[in-house]
């Protein structure tokens, strides 16, 4: 029997054991996409820059690892890395690394 468990680090450098344990545990139908992560994501950056002024690369840098162990995943970390420096919307950030690790 167990109360709990942690899963912070293991889910910070493999985001994608998120959605493993989702559909274990809670809905093993859930299906759910990159790009809809991607556009939340965005969603969410964008909202707290504008309610807090939190810059862009404080919730970019929560999505370099976001592609671990996937084709391209290098790219995406450069990607977000140099381009949420100085971004002022996510979409300019996500969407630019969404498009070279998908093609």
């Amino acid at each position: 029997d167990y109360d709990g468990f942690m899963i912070g680090r293991e889910a910070y450098h493999n985001p994608r054991v998120l959605v493993d344990l989702e559909r274990a545990f809670y809905n093993t139908d859930w299906a759910i996409n990159d790009e809809a992560i991607i556009n939340s994501m965005i969603a969410y950056a964008n909202d707290q820059n504008a309610r807090y002024d939190t810059p862009i690369k404080s919730v970019m840098r929560h999505m370099v690892n976001f592609y671990q162990g996937v084709k391209g995943a290098r790219r995406w970390r450069q990607i977000i890395s140099e381009d949420s420096r100085h971004a002022t919307r996510a979409e300019d950030v996500l969407l630019k690394a969404y498009d070279a690790v998908s093609a």
